[in-house]
């Protein structure tokens, strides 16, 4: 006899609760990742700052915001050999990236002067 026999137990009965918190704790974690990411979507889509269909210079290459997602975003970018190409970023990565908006591109004359 051991001694769970002894005291009436089964090893069911003295492993489930630990396997129960072990998912528990496995499932919180990813839940706080996932919630964490949907967040940080959400902020990036609903700031204002850049919207889907914005034109916009990454890394000095011009590029179109293409669809902003809550886990994210697509931006299509064109790359120097005339290529064009769609890059998926996380959106918890976004901040990382130098994100400059085209706001005006006909402002400037051949010169790089303000037009009159």
């Amino acid at each position: 006899m051991t001694g769970l026999d002894e005291l009436g137990l089964s090893v069911a009965e003295v492993f489930a609760p630990f396997a129960l918190a072990l998912f528990i704790l496995v499932f919180t974690l990813m839940f706080k990742d996932l919630a964490s990411k949907i967040a940080k979507g959400m902020a990036f889509k609903y700031t204002g700052h850049f919207k889907e269909g914005d034109k916009v210079l990454i890394d000095n290459c011009q590029a179109i915001i293409v669809k902003i997602g809550l886990i994210n975003t697509v931006i299509g970018m064109h790359k120097a050999d005339g290529s064009y190409t769609w890059r998926y970023v996380p959106n918890e990565r976004v901040n990382l990236l130098k994100i400059e908006r085209t706001v005006f591109k006909d402002v400037f004359d051949s010169k790089g002067d303000f037009g009159e």
